[in-house]
């Protein structure tokens, strides 16, 4: 084998219910096959290609307390020559997993596959497992080590990965609520601070043109107590649906509640013209 495709050390530690060292054959073999699977998914990544040029073939296994592996990369093809690729996707897989110990970015080349494969080496760290340590120091590349209180902060760096990123965005429509206040902004652009009727937020509404003059000629007193309305234009998010600001261009007012009908004014004592409900509505089906 060409002397500068090197092996890495893989160390599983556990404890059985006495305490020594034995960590459970499914945990062992699930850690060294996880981090070969990222390695592969790694590699896939960096190439661009479906399927890898490399396999992974055990060189060495110790019967020393605690258990370890080791591991080298190998042409899947007799004669291919790996030398590089296995440099590059060993030393992007160790600083990506440096990467994720040290904060919530995620590193370059580590799908969603991957961050699975790393969520579960973690977490059977954290429930069976005392720790887990690969060594990439015959690449020149940083040592990947953790125990169950790093573990849990890993995985909770993974969780924020998994949040959306989203970035400041706009569209067209609308928003109801009710005005808090009114006043005149930058370059005497009249606005409204609406409270919104769902989520009772503050929103800043800024005149477009003439996008507030529906509501020019009310009375303060009118404006700023209660008076529900709705505003149509261009709305402005800081992320996803946290709504910053909106550009008015027209407005909608409601009948303010004291101008809406009342249960009086609806009910018409003679609406059946002195029959029961029953009759009412067994007449109206048979003869309309």
């Amino acid at each position: 084998m060409d002397a500068v495709v090197k092996p890495i050390r893989i160390v599983i530690k556990g404890h059985d219910n006495r305490g020594d060292d034995a960590p459970t054959v499914d945990d062992f073999l699930a850690q060294i096959r996880d981090q070969l699977e990222i390695f592969s998914e790694v590699e896939r990544s960096i190439s661009g290609q479906t399927s890898g040029a490399m396999v992974w073939r055990v060189t060495d296994l110790t019967k020393n307390s605690p258990l370890a592996v080791e591991v080298t990369p190998s042409p899947k093809e007799y004669g291919t020559n790996i030398d590089n690729r296995a440099k590059e996707v060993i030393i992007a897989t160790a600083r990506g997993l440096q990467d994720l110990q040290r904060g919530n970015k995620k590193p370059n080349h580590f799908n969603g596959r991957v961050l699975r494969k790393i969520e579960d080496m973690n977490k059977r760290v954290t429930n069976g497992l005392d720790g887990m340590d690969i060594d990439f120091s015959k690449y020149d590349a940083p040592n990947f080590s953790i125990k169950p209180k790093l573990a849990h902060s890993i995985i909770k760096n993974l969780e924020t990965l998994k949040l959306p990123i989203v970035e400041p965005y706009r569209e067209l429509g609308s928003v109801e609520g009710y005005v808090k206040n009114v006043g005149l902004g930058a370059y005497e652009r009249p606005f409204v601070i609406l409270t919104t009727r769902i989520d009772r937020m503050d929103v800043n509404c800024i005149s477009s043109g003439e996008g507030l003059n529906k509501i020019a000629h009310l009375a303060v007193k009118q404006v700023i107590e209660g008076l529900r309305l709705r505003v149509f234009g261009i709305l402005y998010y800081k992320t996803l649906a946290i709504l910053e600001k909106v550009d008015v261009e027209r407005v909608e007012l409601f009948t303010p509640p004291d101008k809406l009908p009342k249960i009086e004014d609806l009910i018409d004592p003679d609406f059946t013209n002195g029959m029961d409900s029953v009759e009412y509505i067994r007449r109206m089906r048979n003869y309309g």
